[in-house]
């Protein structure tokens, strides 16, 4: 397994006085998010939030679906590499279209923004490479900036006739109910909709 180059991270190292600066601004981030309420029910890395909520949900959703003799068929989707894969241009655009403007906008572009990497093998160094995609690995601000980055996921897909979904952090799961009789074809069609509306969205 550690033969595999995917399996391998890029570690951000940060003075202390950034990674100070850094939860200070997560801190105030957040507190400025929650208080109006502009995450997701959905979204991950929340005070008094967990897996278990969406599992309970789901649970619920299949138990009410039996009771209507219907089929209620799910798909998981996890978002590969989901840190690395964030679209810079897209996230900073998301920021600003929540509420992030002036200074602050910047700073985040600047936390972002040209940030490079390079490989230590032994005592040698590769060149260094700039990162064009991703938030760092890592850092405390990244869980945050990946809820921003997916806040409106839920909305959108939900948008879709008879989809429903349920997600946390980068699991999500989407879902259609149907009569036995139309089960199959329907809910495959269905599902398959929903899971084109998020590569459109994420990627």
């Amino acid at each position: 397994m550690h033969h595999t180059l995917r399996n391998y991270k890029p570690i951000p190292l940060l003075s202390r006085m950034a990674k100070t600066l850094e939860r200070m601004v997560n801190k105030r981030f957040n507190w400025f998010l929650e208080n109006l309420g502009i995450l997701s029910n959905e979204a991950g890395f929340r005070r008094n939030r967990s897996t278990r909520q969406q599992v309970t949900k789901l649970n619920q959703h299949i138990m009410a679906a039996l009771d209507k003799s219907k089929v209620l068929t799910a798909v998981s989707v996890d978002f590969s590499s989901a840190n690395d894969s964030v679209w810079k241009e897209n996230l900073i655009l998301k920021l600003y279209k929540v509420g992030v403007t002036s200074n602050m906008l910047k700073w985040f572009e600047s936390f972002i923004g040209e940030r490079y990497c390079k490989v230590k093998y032994g005592h040698s160094y590769s060149h260094c490479k700039i990162l064009r995609t991703g938030v760092p690995q890592g850092a405390v601000l990244s869980c945050t900036l990946f809820n921003i980055y997916v806040n409106d996921l839920i909305a959108d897909l939900t948008s879709v006739n008879e989809i429903k979904c349920l997600m946390y952090a980068d699991d999500l799961v989407l879902w259609s109910e149907a009569s036995k009789y139309r089960a199959t074809k329907n809910t495959e069609n269905v599902l398959n909709k929903g899971i084109r509306q998020t590569r459109k969205l994420v990627l």
